[in-house]
């Protein structure tokens, strides 16, 4: 296949994939629809909603003018801007299902902006697949009582080195450090706090995370909290992982500054992942890049 893109569809191909996943049956179920003729808005939302997955995605495999691939993401109750899980997946089927000639790499366009895509080849196979994130904001401090009361935690298990932070791009999330494992183990959402605060002006999304060991690449555990149709827990997080590595470049002792990070999400759904972040800021220059593998589950076809 030639970087044209693929073939005329005779219906909608489906593909379910677990991204950021190193094996199948782990990481974050991703729906992924492969389709080069116009869906609407209305049967996207309804069709994320049948499947009831954390986001559907809809890809186009035909170019567009620039050379970048559209692609659209929604969970089942709203369209995001900006995900992680469903650019890494999208990337990965139109390379290995596709059969697109990614070449050194691809565009993926999202409402949030353009995403470029490498693929890292792995010694023992299989590959990791990269994106750029856009720019991230790094905004105001969060209310810290009322993320506890959201995530149903005492005020101990939050660890004060940083503050809680509004972060993101497109989607933003409150991002707040505890103190242990075991306090992450504790978490039992209060749908009547998230619903607060919405209310009150701050994104009803908790990333909270817990710094492990490691020097090189430093190991992080996360668990990401977010409102659609009730409040409902994430496996693996790209974008929560691209804010993370915003939010530490922002805290870093030193102005230029490279991090690699190792975050492990999900093993309270029983579906273990693994993220990876470069995230570097050189000369007030920050550039972000979220990588992970992903597996094949399931294909059809949509009716």
């Amino acid at each position: 296949m030639n970087g044209q893109g693929s073939p005329a569809l005779s219906r909608p191909r489906l593909y379910l994939l677990d991204v950021f996943a190193e094996r199948p049956l782990e990481g974050n179920q991703l729906a992924l629809v492969v389709s080069d003729k116009t869906l609407s808005a209305s049967f996207m939302q309804r069709f994320a909603a049948e499947m009831n997955f954390s986001e559907t995605a809809y890809v186009n495999p035909l170019p567009q003018p620039d050379g970048s691939y559209a692609l659209r993401c929604f969970t089942p109750s709203h369209e995001v801007a900006f995900v992680g899980h469903p650019i890494v997946g999208a990337a990965w089927a139109l390379k290995r299902l596709v059969g697109v000639d990614v070449g050194q790499g691809l565009l993926l366009a999202l409402p949030s902006g353009t995403m470029p895509i490498t693929f890292e080849p792995l010694d023992e196979g299989g590959e990791t697949v990269w994106f750029e994130s856009p720019p991230i904001q790094v905004g105001r401090e969060s209310p810290v009582d009322l993320l506890l009361r959201a995530l149903g935690l005492p005020q101990q298990d939050l660890r004060l080195d940083t503050p809680a932070r509004v972060v993101g791009v497109g989607t933003q999330a409150n991002l707040v450090q505890l103190q242990s494992i075991e306090a992450l183990d504790r978490i039992r959402p209060d749908p009547e706090a998230f619903a607060a605060l919405e209310a009150q002006g701050f994104p009803p999304l908790i990333y909270a995370f817990v710094v492990g060991p490691g020097e090189r690449e430093r190991t992080f555990t996360a668990r990401f909290f977010f409102q659609s149709n009730g409040v409902r827990e994430d496996a693996a997080s790209g974008n929560a992982a691209a804010f993370l590595g915003a939010y530490l470049l922002e805290h870093a002792d030193r102005p230029n500054t490279t991090l690699h990070l190792r975050i492990e999400q999900g093993r309270w759904l029983e579906r273990p992942s693994l993220l990876r972040v470069r995230a570097s800021s050189q000369m007030h220059n920050t550039r972000i890049h979220v990588g992970g593998r992903v597996a094949l589950v399931a294909l059809g076809s949509v009716c």
